[in-house]
């Protein structure tokens, strides 16, 4: 099965194949082809012609628009990446203002003051026994 290439536009061909549109018309011209301006239709093999011809020049356009989408890609992907770590950056620091830290306080009960104890009252007899004790210490001093 052959593909029957249909007629395109002289303007067409030029951009699809990357040449300027007065080399395209030059071109057929120079091959017997007669042209009207930029609406002229080519035919499959006035299309071959054309595509032989600048065929070097459409790969190199083709690698061009490669490496320059390549470089887009890059930069817009470098872009994303910057904003997104400035949105994490600023969610960050709002998180961290937005945390309050409480200290953990333990709370201890107060214990229940003792009360003293009533002093037991020596009997009277003990204290001055106690008494004369001491009197005597400091004599033999």
């Amino acid at each position: 099965m052959t593909e029957e290439i249909k007629q395109q536009r002289a303007v067409k061909l030029a951009s699809e194949l990357g040449v300027g549109l007065n080399t395209i018309l030059e071109v057929l011209k120079e091959n017997g082809y007669a042209t009207s301006g930029p609406n002229t239709k080519v035919d499959a093999v006035g299309q071959n012609l054309l595509r032989e011809k600048f065929s070097k020049d459409f790969e190199e356009k083709q690698k061009a628009d490669k490496v320059k989408l390549a470089d887009a890609i890059k930069t817009e992907v470098k872009e994303t990446k910057e904003k997104v770590e400035d949105v994490l950056d600023t969610k960050v620091k709002e998180t961290v203002k937005e945390t309050v830290v409480t200290p953990e306080i333990e709370v201890k009960k107060e214990e229940t003051a003792k009360k003293p104890e009533k002093e037991v009252k020596e009997p009277e007899v003990e204290k001055e026994a106690k008494e004369e004790v001491k009197k005597e210490e400091k004599k033999e001093e």
